[in-house]
């Protein structure tokens, strides 16, 4: 369930609570079937200034996965970069660590950067006295502590022979050591009148999964019980999974912000977010879904051309992947669906069975148009045109010259 809303009003300097965004998995750079995201990535960032600005908080935390890819073009790191310089330049402090989908290596060069302009950056690992400790004081003087944790990959946590082990022991030394990593981060405070905040890039079991996340660093086998959030945390500001939700079972506040674009059409229909959070020592956090609908939808159409032409106007301005119900796969249909849905970016054919559906036959032996072609004729029921064989071999040569031992010199 959402949490429960609030009004954002100052109150006297003595009372003075500490208000930061919780934001997480930007993921700036990736694309939608080659199509660029770049500018409902920049028009959410500016979407998570105007919330700094009307909620006048202190800080904006960014919990991962800034980029989508570990060496972004510099479209999307230009994106980034004049996207936290705004941040700052609304007066908030602006913190970010580093998820699996970032590069340590680029944060930690630029962060001397950054760090002048009130962005600070964990890119890796650092014990609280190292620097995974970050003290951060308000506009009205207020402060919190914030405790770092970046993306720790399995590798790094658990034993080569271990991780080899099928017998499934490499899931317990991963949690175990994660707790215990947890431990060498969030320590006793400083000062026990600050709120004290964990910021953390993992999965934590019972957390739901968006859709779009990687099942290979999300998968039931590296989780991090609950039971190893600290208690004397005030709130856990959390990314990795792609689904806004409070994770159930921890005993401090602890939530997943989700990411602020619909990334992949397995969230289609997912609402988005950055939680806004408000902190007074020894009391519980007050949280508030701040609703982020900045980039385009995505949408999900079912049906023959002629019912398309019908759910087009439903689907309105999104990017659209159609399932389409056909009689037969002939060249040229999804021409002819992006002429009925301009915005379709995928295509799915999906027969329609007029009779029983026939029994598979091995194809092993068979060469490629003719496996293709046994496809075709198992799925439709009726022999492919030699047209749409043609198309094939077509594809399947271009493919083959990129191969390295067929590249041209």
């Amino acid at each position: 369930m959402p949490p429960t809303a609030w009004t954002a009003t100052r109150s006297p300097r003595s009372t003075v609570p500490y208000r930061f965004i919780h934001t997480s998995d930007w993921h700036v750079g990736r694309t939608i079937a080659r199509h660029s995201r770049l500018d409902e990535a920049r028009a959410a960032i500016a979407a998570i200034r105007g919330m700094a600005e009307q909620h006048r908080v202190d800080a904006v935390v960014v919990a991962g996965d800034v980029f989508d890819q570990q060496h972004p073009s510099a479209d999307a790191t230009r994106v980034v970069y004049h996207g936290l310089r705004d941040l700052a330049d609304a007066g908030v402090q602006v913190l970010v660590v580093a998820g699996n989908h970032d590069n340590p290596r680029r944060w930690d060069a630029v962060r001397p950067l950054l760090g002048a302009h009130r962005v600070h950056v964990v890119p890796s690992f650092r014990r609280a006295e190292d620097g995974g400790r970050i003290v951060l004081c308000g506009a009205d003087g207020t402060e919190c502590e914030f405790h770092a944790l970046p993306w720790i990959a399995e590798r790094e946590v658990v034993d080569g022979d271990v991780l080899m082990d099928l017998l499934g022991r490499a899931h317990q030394q991963y949690a175990a050591r994660m707790e215990q990593l947890i431990e060498q981060v969030v320590v006793q405070p400083e000062d026990p009148g600050r709120p004290q905040v964990l910021v953390a890039h993992l999965f934590y079991a019972g957390g739901l999964l968006g859709g779009a996340e990687r099942t290979l660093t999300s998968g039931l086998t590296y989780q991090v019980p609950t039971a190893g959030i600290p208690g004397l945390l005030s709130y856990a500001a959390l990314g990795h999974l792609h689904r806004a939700q409070r994770v159930a079972g921890a005993g401090p506040d602890a939530y997943y912000s989700g990411s602020p674009l619909q990334l992949d059409f397995s969230e289609a229909g997912q609402d988005k977010s950055a939680y806004l959070v408000e902190l007074e020592p020894g009391l519980r956090a007050r949280v508030q879904a701040l609703p982020l609908d900045a980039g385009r939808p995505l949408r999900e159409l079912n049906g023959t051309l002629e019912e398309l032409a019908e759910q087009r106007e439903e689907a309105g301005p999104a990017w659209v992947s159609v399932r389409l119900r056909c009689l037969r796969a002939e060249p040229g249909l999804a021409d002819r669906v992006r002429e009925v849905v301009p915005d379709a970016v995928r295509v799915v054919l999906e027969p329609a069975q007029t009779t029983a559906p026939r029994p598979r036959t091995s194809v092993r032996g068979l060469e490629p148009r003719e496996q293709f072609a046994r496809y075709l004729q198992e799925s439709f029921g009726q022999e492919p045109e030699a047209g749409l064989l043609d198309r094939f071999d077509g594809l399947l040569g271009e493919l083959d010259a990129q191969e390295p031992d067929g590249a041209p010199a």
